[in-house]
């Protein structure tokens, strides 16, 4: 599947401009899922649950990913995620462009709870990642959110190219 550079574009620019950090009204610390509100994720996983298939539509957040050395690796320094060279499944990922790959994730709400935190699911309902978290720190959407505010300062070519293609209705 994939997603219009426009919609990545507009989340990006979202992510910049509407605070998301502790005591924000979509902060991280407003309880848990609470980054899963923010206008930006809304896009995203609205734009996602509209043109997914039926059995697919339960996103609540997504990570960028960028396509380097013939993989997709996290858009951020700052997250510890996986490379999804063996991680992601196509079901539950959207290419934006050539160079951006979008994981989508279901709501904290969803997750699992385990031995030492939570358990956080794909869309398709598999195991996205494991995380020793609180039940109050429970809001990954916050690293979503973090991979899209870095995006245009980590990676200036690509975000060059998006943005030109973006103003073109692409």
């Amino acid at each position: 599947m994939s997603l219009s550079v426009r919609t990545f574009v507009e989340a990006v620019r979202l992510a910049s401009s509407v605070p998301f950090s502790e005591g924000a009204v979509f902060g991280v610390g407003g309880g848990p899922g609470n980054c899963e509100r923010h206008p930006a994720m809304r896009l995203l996983a609205d734009a996602w649950n509209s043109a997914a298939p039926e059995d697919l539509r339960s996103a609540a957040f997504a990570l960028s990913f960028v396509r380097q050395d013939g993989e997709y690796r996290c858009a951020s320094a700052d997250v510890l995620a996986p490379s999804l060279h063996d991680r992601a499944v196509p079901a539950s990922c959207a290419l934006v462009g050539d160079d951006v790959l979008l994981q989508f994730v279901r709501s904290f709400a969803a997750g699992r709870r385990n031995g030492h935190g939570w358990e956080f699911l794909q869309v398709d309902g598999g195991l996205w990642l494991d995380v020793a978290v609180a039940d109050e720190e429970r809001d990954e959407a916050y690293w979503g959110l973090v991979t899209l505010e870095s995006f245009p300062s980590a990676f200036p070519a690509v975000w060059a190219r998006l943005t030109s293609r973006s103003a073109t209705n692409l």
